[in-house]
């Protein structure tokens, strides 16, 4: 079986409010769950600031220590761009998986994830569920991706254009269309590996930006509609 390694960012708002700090447990309880889940290996972090730091330091010190959490940087909200290429240079030869912070694995088909070191770049875009285990993104599909798991290294050459941040109006669609431009594969396999989104407290970024996709009307979501494999 081929374990999953999580390459994801970790902030904590420093915000006094008990609806914010409902929201930083969230988040705090993702890490606790990729820690324990059988289908994760490691899990790789883009740390926000020294409090996010500190924070985890206090809470996951023994895991750190174990190298089951590995920091990549502290002080840095990573780009997309930050994401893929650590995938692709530092942890070649593993599956990766790109994801929001927010995101954690439920069920997962293994004889999918073992399909990709076999299958050079191939790439599950998986739209979520939400914390009920209710799927309207899925049921009704408007494009939504919260993941990406490959076998890395993929093909490289759409990094360069992927310079922005997760979490931005269409920024999943501006990052499928690059995908497909370079010729990998698309699949979204949602119902076989169900990711959750933990989001109950429903704190929201209200500054978020919109990434101009401006390479046709073509919709990129065609390669990435919900299937079965």
């Amino acid at each position: 079986m081929n374990n999953i390694n999580i390459i994801t960012s970790f902030f904590l708002s420093h915000i006094i409010d008990p609806n914010i700090q409902n929201r930083n447990n969230e988040l705090i309880k993702i890490i606790y769950i990729h820690i324990h889940s059988p289908h994760v290996d490691k899990i790789y972090l883009y740390i926000d600031d020294d409090i996010s730091y500190n924070k985890l330091k206090e809470l996951f010190q023994s895991r750190l220590d174990d190298g089951k959490i590995i920091i990549i940087e502290i002080g840095k909200q990573p780009l997309y761009s930050d994401l893929f290429k650590y995938a692709n240079e530092s942890l070649q030869g593993k599956i990766c998986m790109i994801t929001n912070s927010d995101i954690y694995i439920h069920e997962c088909d293994n004889r999918l994830i073992n399909m990709l070191p076999t299958t050079p770049n191939l790439l599950f875009a998986l739209t979520r569920h939400e914390h009920d285990m209710s799927c309207p993104l899925i049921n009704n599909y408007m494009g939504s991706h919260d993941c990406f798991i490959f076998n890395s290294p993929l093909n490289g050459d759409f990094i360069k254009n992927i310079e922005f941040t997760q979490n931005n109006w269409r920024s999943e669609n501006k990052l499928l269309r690059e995908l497909v431009k370079v010729n990998i594969k698309i699949l979204n396999p949602c119902n076989q590996i169900q990711i959750v989104h933990l989001h109950n407290s429903d704190i929201r970024e209200k500054d978020r930006i919109w990434i101009i996709d401006d390479y046709s009307n073509e919709d990129p979501n065609c390669h990435s509609i919900p299937c079965v494999l």
